[in-house]
């Protein structure tokens, strides 16, 4: 379930060194407010934790560099990955180009068809980091499925967030996943300093 307050954290508020080398091992808490349950996923970072609400029914795992989380239905999945980079890089033309030509090439062996859908800059900015989004549609075992991949630029890190579904579902399970998405929030760790905004409000009922 997700808290009401969803767009908040998409707040530049939230500084940029709030994805510097995090760790994406997930830790997940069951919590319940005002009589609705839901779960919270922890990464750690040097200055505390980011956290994020889980989408209803879904699960999660992962390492250092990289979680996954699954839907009941399997063919539905979302990664987060995290690039470290030894300095701050522009997210320029030449990146971005790298950036899609990575999307393609993780695709699935066998995959047909492969369309791209569109291209768009800072979509998403968790963080108040600069970004850029490709959605892409593909054919694999007589199914389309679609994609979207994003590629978030920190100072110390890249994160990438890719969704994979099939076609027909690909509206509303995003609009789901980038709603988990806009929950993440840094809560500092004592001796840092403590960014606005950076605390839930209650989860809603479902509608």
């Amino acid at each position: 379930m997700l808290p009401r307050s969803l767009l908040l954290f998409l707040s530049p508020v939230l500084c940029a060194r709030a994805f510097a080398a995090i760790d994406l091992t997930p830790a997940v808490t069951d919590l319940t407010e005002d009589g609705v349950s839901y779960r919270e996923v922890s990464f750690k970072t040097p200055e505390g934790k980011l956290l994020f609400t889980l989408p209803s029914g879904w699960t999660i795992r992962g390492q250092k560099d990289r979680a996954q989380l699954t839907a009941t239905d399997k063919s539905t999945e979302a990664v987060i990955e995290a690039l470290p980079l030894q300095k701050p890089e522009a997210l320029d033309d030449a990146a971005i180009t790298k950036f899609k030509q990575q999307v393609l090439a993780a695709l699935p062996a066998g995959s047909t068809k492969v369309t791209t859908v569109s291209e768009a800059e800072n979509s998403m900015m968790p963080g108040g980091n600069p970004s850029f989004e490709i959605v892409i549609t593909y054919d694999l075992w007589g199914k389309v499925f679609q994609r979207s991949a994003l590629l978030v630029n920190g100072p110390l890190d890249r994160l990438i967030f890719r969704f994979t579904c099939l076609k027909s579902e690909f509206p509303a399970l995003n609009t789901n996943f980038r709603r988990s998405l806009m929950t993440w929030h840094l809560v500092a760790a004592k001796g840092h300093p403590e960014p606005i905004a950076t605390k839930s409000a209650p989860p809603s009922a479902a509608n």
